[in-house]
């Protein structure tokens, strides 16, 4: 059986709500004065045919519209957009001292570690932002003088919530307890898994909290990536001298890795080598 839809159920079946929205306001403005808009029969009318025309494509029959509808349901990212921009980045050596991120792009960078997934979702950390210019003077002599703590438009310390406690399991108990409108009372055999995996003296409670800041920086330079921002991660510095500096070590956290982002130099000599990567198959099995 052949059956055509009007415009209004091909554009509520669409998933992208954003799209959908905008374009159906847009439209409902210029034909709200047109009654077949809303007309219940099969056939795609006039206005609505000539609107979904300019997309390039028939919608005259339902096989037809089947297949809009499934090419309008688009990625959020299309696949070649995430590998053009992961082979874009590279660990940045030299940054542009004048070119300073935006506000708004920076807010998305924090959003995407404070959406970083982590092991029982305990987020055992803290990150750092350091804006100080004199503090990350301080900083460059600890970090084997690396030019880019201070020349970078934006420099963060990922630090772990050292000796993580159980008062600290609490405190994620209650605060998933808040967000999820439940009760920290039904939420008890969950806090008791948490404590018992984590106490164990075969657990290195901090070494475990390192791992899951690595989450986080991936986040971070995957995201920084996808907004064109550059970044570099940074082991080479001195944890210690970085706690003390900061003041991390009384607030209870430790520095363990550093990330600075901004915007790359032109006289960056390695913005333009080739991506030295082994092929797919040399690092890829699949069993």
């Amino acid at each position: 059986m052949s059956c055509r839809i009007t415009l209004f159920e091909l554009l509520m079946s669409i998933k992208i709500y954003e799209f959908r929205d905008a374009f159906f306001a847009g439209f409902y403005r210029e034909y709200y004065h047109d009654n077949t808009f809303f007309h219940s029969t099969c056939c795609l009318h006039k206005p609505a045919y000539d609107l979904v025309a300019t997309f390039g494509r028939s919608v005259m029959m339902w096989s037809q519209e089947l297949i809009l509808l499934e090419s309008l349901k688009m990625k959020p990212v299309a696949n070649e957009v995430v590998e053009k921009q992961l082979e874009w980045r590279y660990a940045t050596k030299a940054f542009d001292t004048a070119k300073v991120i935006p506000d708004a792009d920076w807010k998305t960078l924090e959003q995407a570690l404070v959406l970083t997934p982590s092991s029982f979702g305990l987020q055992p950390w803290k990150f750092f932002v350091v804006t100080d210019p004199s503090k990350r003077a301080l900083l460059r002599p600890a970090s084997w003088g690396q030019s880019q703590i201070v020349d970078a438009s934006h420099l963060v310390v990922f630090a772990i919530r050292k000796n993580l406690s159980a008062s600290d399991i609490e405190r994620f108990v209650a605060r998933t307890a808040e967000v999820r409108g439940t009760t920290v009372e039904s939420l008890e055999s969950y806090r008791q898994m948490m404590v018992g995996s984590l106490t164990k003296p075969s657990i290195d409670i901090n070494a475990w909290a390192s791992r899951q800041v690595y989450i986080a920086l991936g986040f971070f330079m995957s995201a920084a990536a996808m907004l064109g921002i550059d970044a570099c991660p940074i082991e080479g510095f001195e944890p210690a001298k970085y706690d003390e500096i900061l003041g991390l070590s009384a607030q209870g956290y430790g520095a363990s890795v550093v990330a600075a982002a901004g915007y790359r130099s032109s006289t960056d000599k390695y913005a333009t080598l080739a991506k030295v990567r082994f092929k797919a198959e040399d690092v890829i099995t699949h069993i």
